[in-house]
C-alpha cells in the first residue's frame, strides 16, 4: 500500500437490513483518483460488525468499484469517507460536500433480497454460463450462437442472467464446451447447444436452441461432459459415451465421431465422470480411477503417452476422492485431502512450480488439504478445507481471479475474503457461488459469460447483479 495514496478514514453507518440481504453500490472512480489508481490501496476492505470482512473491488479496465455490504446490521465501516448517510430504504447517499464525493460518483444501487432458493450447481463452457437453483430453475447467460442458452432465441448473447428452459423442473445440470446437459425430475436426460460432433446424440442441427430429449440413455445415474462429448453411467454400472471420437472410441475408431451411445464394457459403481477435450476420467466408489482417450500430453496419468480406447486403471498409487479433467490435464484429490495433477503443463496448470508435462500424478502444495476442484482449458481451481479458493495456470484473461493477468505456476488465492460453496471452470472464465449464496464470476467476458452486464474481462471476482 503506497504511503502517498488518498486518506482512508473511518465511518459508521447505523442501518439495518433484512437478514441475509446484500447491498451493492456501483460507483465510478473519478479522474482525480483514476489517474493514480495504481497507488490507491486496492482492494480496500469493509468491516461489518456481524458479517466479517467484505471486499471493495476496483477494476481498472472498467473504472468501476463495487461496495458489498451484507448481514443483519452494518457498522464500523472503513473505506470511503467521513460521512455516509442512508435514504432509509437501504440505499447509500454520498453527500456532495464530503471527501467521498470528490472521488466517487454513484451510478446504480441494488438491494438484493434473500434468494428464494439456494444454488444447487453452476456450470461454465467456452463462452456461456449456467446455474441451477433449488427450485429447479436454470439461469443462463453469455453466448447463444449455437443455442447454448437453450431459450430458443439463438444468436443474441445475454450479458446478464435470464431464466433458461422452463419446460421442466430441473434437478441436475452441467456444461460441456458449448453444449448443456440437464436432467428433469423423472431422471430423463435433455440437452441443447452445439452438436456438430454428436455430444447431444442423433440430432440433426449443428446448434440446438431448445432442450431436446436425449434418447441415447433414457436415464443416467451419473453424468459427465467434455468439450464435445457426453458421458453417462446407468444403475447397472455400465459406462456409456458419445460425441467426439478421440474421447469416445470404445469401438477403437477414434477418427469417427459417435452420434449414438457406445458402451465401454467396464461396469462399476461410478461416483464421478469428467471429460476434457479428448480424454475422460471416471472414478468408482472404491476410489479407483479409470481413464481413456487421447494421451499425447500424459493426461491419462498411467505413466505413458499411449492412447487408450478402453478405460484403464490410472494413477494407481492413491485412493481418490474427486477428479477433474481440463482440456489436456487432470486433477485429483486423494482420500487424505492431498492434491495431485498430471498431463499438459505448458501454462503451469499442474501447479507444481514447473512447465513440464507429467505422465503420472505429482503432488501440489503437499502441506495443504483440499475439498473440491475444477479444471479449465489451461488453468486449475481448488477449494481448500477452510473454504478459500485457489487458482493457477494460464491467466491471460484474468481467469485466476488474483487481480493480475500473470500466469501462476503454483496455487494463488483468489482475490477475496469470501468463502466458497460451488465453482466451475470454463475455457477461460469462472463462475462461483459464495457460502452466502451470492453469485460471482471472473475471467474472459467477450460474450457476456461473466453475467455482469458488460463484455469486459476482469481479473478479480465481480458480483453478478440483477437488472434494475
Amino acid at each position: 500500500m503506497a504511503a502517498d495514496g488518498p486518506t482512508v478514514r473511518r465511518m459508521t453507518i447505523p442501518v439495518r437490513f433484512p437478514r441475509r440481504a446484500l447491498l451493492a453500490l456501483e460507483v465510478t472512480l473519478l479522474t482525480s483518483i483514476a489517474a493514480s489508481a495504481g497507488q490507491f490501496p486496492w482492494p480496500l476492505t469493509v468491516q461489518t460488525a456481524e458479517s466479517g470482512l467484505t471486499a471493495l473491488r476496483y477494476t481498472p479496465a472498467t473504472n468501476r468499484v463495487y461496495v458489498l455490504l451484507s448481514g443483519p446490521s452494518l457498522s464500523s465501516l472503513v473505506p470511503l469517507a467521513t460521512n455516509v448517510e442512508t435514504a432509509g430504504n437501504g440505499e447509500f447517499l454520498l453527500p456532495p460536500n464530503t471527501e467521498a464525493a470528490r472521488f466517487f460518483r454513484v451510478e446504480r444501487r441494488y438491494l438484493v433480497a434473500p434468494p428464494a432458493a439456494v444454488w444447487r450447481t453452476v456450470g461454465a463452457g467456452e463462452s456461456h454460463s449456467v446455474a441451477l437453483n433449488e427450485a429447479g430453475q436454470v439461469w443462463v447467460w453469455g453466448q447463444d450462437q449455437l443455442g447454448q442458452l437453450g431459450t430458443g432465441a439463438g444468436n443474441a448473447s445475454q450479458l446478464r442472467p435470464i431464466i433458461g428452459p422452463t419446460n421442466q423442473i430441473w434437478t441436475n445440470i452441467l456444461s460441456g464446451g458449448a453444449h448443456v446437459l440437464a436432467q428433469d425430475q423423472s431422471g430423463d436426460l435433455w440437452g441443447w447447444g452445439r452438436n456438430s460432433r454428436g455430444a447431444l446424440g442423433p440430432q440433426i442441427p449443428r446448434g440446438i436452441e431448445s432442450p431436446v430429449f436425449i434418447t441415447n440413455r433414457r436415464r443416467a445415474e451419473r453424468l459427465g461432459a467434455g468439450t464435445d462429448h457426453t458421458l453417462a453411467s446407468e444403475t447397472s454400472g455400465e459406462l456409456w459415451a458419445w460425441g467426439r471420437g478421440e474421447a469416445t472410441a470404445f469401438d477403437r475408431r477414434p477418427e469417427r465421431d459417435h452420434f449414438t451411445a457406445i458402451a465401454s464394457g467396464v461396469a462399476a459403481d461410478w461416483t464421478q465422470l469428467s471429460g476434457g477435450t479428448t480424454h475422460t476420467l471416471a472414478l468408482d466408489r472404491g476410489g479407483a480411477l479409470y481413464a481413456f482417450g487421447s494421451n499425447e500430453r500424459g493426461q491419462l496419468g498411467d505413466g505413458t503417452l499411449e492412447r487408450r480406447n478402453l478405460p484403464v486403471r490410472a494413477a494407481t498409487q492413491r485412493i481418490w476422492r474427486s477428479v477433474a479433467a481440463g482440456a489436456f490435464h487432470s486433477l485429483a484429490i486423494a482420500d487424505d485431502g492431498s492434491l495431485w495433477a498430471w498431463g499438459a503443463n505448458s501454462q503451469g496448470q499442474l501447479g507444481d512450480g514447473t512447465q513440464t508435462d507429467r505422465t503420472s500424478p505429482v503432488p501440489i502444495t503437499p502441506e495443504q488439504r483440499w475439498s473440491a476442484l475444477a479444471a479449465g482449458e489451461g488453468f486449475s481451481l481448488a477449494l481448500d478445507t477452510t473454504g478459500a479458493l485457489w487458482a493457477w495456470g494460464d491467466n491471460a484473461s484474468g481467469q485466476l481471479g488474483d487481480g493480475t493477468f500473470q500466469p501462476r505456476l503454483v496455487p494463488q488465492r483468489v482475490l477475496t475474503d469470501l468463502r466458497w460453496k460451488l465453482f466451475a471452470a470454463g475455457s477461460r472464465h469462472v463462475v462461483a457461488v459464495a457460502t452466502d449464496e451470492t453469485l460471482w464470476s471472473w475471467g474472459e467476458n467477450a460474450n457476456g459469460q461473466l453475467g455482469n452486464g458488460t463484455v469486459t474481462s476482469t481479473n478479480c471476482p465481480v458480483l453478478i447483479l440483477p437488472d434494475e
